[in-house]
């Protein structure tokens, strides 16, 4: 049986996730795949134990991704680059030292075009005086509309605008 679990842009700075599904989905959005292609910019995404690993996956071992190129206008490679204004430790695993905003640049392998990702993580102090990490992206170009309306252009001929009704962010989930 599957579910459809549609994220509610009209407040998607507060992410409240589903009871039950909660892990799954702060797995799924820190997927390289997921965030860099379709998560919108301003989604908070918090580091909890369930997706810290999936997080320094992200931003330490991730070296290059297949992804959709709008000039190509199909499926290609990028290789990763991280930009930081300040010194990040190698090996370090401590959120704190990572804290601050930095820029992520995929550069498409074929033709050398540069999608840029500028992110930050930041931290709340809760009233127990731990910390609570959030991560999220703050700009991107291009736009996460440029890299699917081109996808929906090749079929503009055989299906009329008002037929296209589903949300361009949709997660489906398979459920037991």
């Amino acid at each position: 049986m599957y579910y459809v679990f549609q994220f509610i842009f009209s407040n998607h700075s507060q992410f409240k996730p589903i009871s039950g599904i909660s892990a799954i989905i702060s797995h799924l959005i820190l997927q390289p795949q997921i965030f860099f292609f379709e998560l919108p910019i301003y989604f908070k995404i918090a580091i909890t134990s369930d997706n810290r690993e999936d997080f320094f996956i992200l931003i330490l071992e991730t070296k290059s991704i297949d992804g959709y190129n709008p000039v190509l206008k199909e499926n290609t490679r990028y290789n990763i680059k991280y930009i930081v204004q300040k010194y990040m430790p190698e090996g370090k695993f401590e959120l704190s030292s990572y804290e601050g905003f930095f820029e992520i640049q995929l550069t498409c392998v074929r033709t050398g075009f540069v999608m840029k990702y500028f992110v930050m993580l930041a931290s709340v102090e809760n009233e127990d005086e731990t910390k609570q990490y959030f991560f999220q992206k703050v700009g991107q170009f291009p736009s996460i509309a440029d890299l699917h309306i081109s996808k929906f252009k090749q079929y503009n001929k055989v299906t009329s605008v008002g037929k296209i009704k589903k949300p361009w962010f949709v997660c489906y989930l398979k459920l037991n």
